[in-house]
């Protein structure tokens, strides 16, 4: 009997507020509005919102992914160096900033391994779905490197090219679904979601960065989690019926405006046809 072919399933994110050179201990986000205010005791800086509070940012999780939305007059909410003023769609490894507080966002599960996995038959032939690597900044901007042979990220000669970088800083692979990272580079130098590795495990969604400041996202063909996705404050209501009607009414005055104006106007010109008889 024929294998079938194998699923490439992963764990969902479980998303964290890190509040890196703070006190602040580590923020979970849980499904739904997460709020965040103002400490009144500025011990913080910034704590959860109590529910039905006013917050000065909000974080949306849900199965469309992380949305973080900006209250009404505030302005010093900035997302990995820009400025935002209503909505921005978040990514693991993120940087924000609010209220001179700086957060990363990272995932509860690290991505660091001890040592690579024994290499097995040609990943083309092992009926897994090619990854993609895709460009969030710089020169790669938008541009996408499917994974489906060794990637190496770096030198002149590699497939991704980094300004700055003779030799290869890192090299990625996809082997039984899942996608390695292996850096040549001292510790540091490489982050998978704003943590220094030397071997990691990606997962999708997982944003890779390098010394240079050029980040990268790990993505599937065809995954529509950030586009064709109304944002949470997007979202369109159907059309009610009520106001369909009323919409519809002026069409129908137009016409009945015309015809008063023409009887009157034949009648006024009959009382003067008959006047002057």
């Amino acid at each position: 009997m024929p294998k079938s072919a194998e699923v490439n399933t992963h764990p969902e994110p479980q998303p964290v507020l890190r509040f890196p050179g703070h006190a602040h201990s580590d923020l979970p986000l849980r499904r739904g509005m997460n709020g965040l205010c103002r400490d009144p005791d500025f011990d913080r800086g910034l704590l959860l919102a109590s529910p039905g509070g006013r917050s000065l940012i909000d974080f949306c999780f849900d199965a469309r992914g992380l949305w973080l939305h900006v209250a009404e007059g505030v302005h010093s909410v900035h997302v990995n160096g820009r400025p935002v003023q209503h909505l921005a769609f978040l990514r693991l490894g993120d940087g924000i900033h609010c209220e001179g507080v700086e957060m990363r966002l990272v995932d509860r599960e690290s991505r660091a391994r001890r040592e690579l996995p024994p290499s097995e038959e040609d990943e083309r032939r092992s009926g897994h779905r090619p990854l993609l690597l895709r460009g969030l900044c710089g020169r790669d901007h938008g541009r996408a490197f499917p994974l489906d042979q060794l990637v190496r990220v770096g030198g002149r000669n590699a497939t991704i090219r980094l300004d700055g970088a003779d030799e290869t800083v890192a090299e990625l692979f996809q082997q039984s679904g899942k996608v390695w990272l292996s850096a040549a580079e001292p510790l540091g130098r490489v982050r998978v979601n704003d943590e220094p590795v030397a071997v990691a495990c990606l997962r999708p969604g997982d944003q890779l960065g390098f010394a240079g400041g050029e980040r990268y996202v790990l993505d599937v063909p065809g995954r529509a989690a950030e586009r064709g996705v109304a944002p949470p404050a997007q979202k369109r209501k159907m059309p009610d019926p009520a106001s369909d009607t009323a919409a519809a009414a002026p069409r129908w005055r137009i016409p009945w405006l015309l015809v008063a104006a023409v009887a009157s106007a034949a009648a006024l010109a009959a009382l003067l046809w008959f006047g002057v008889r």
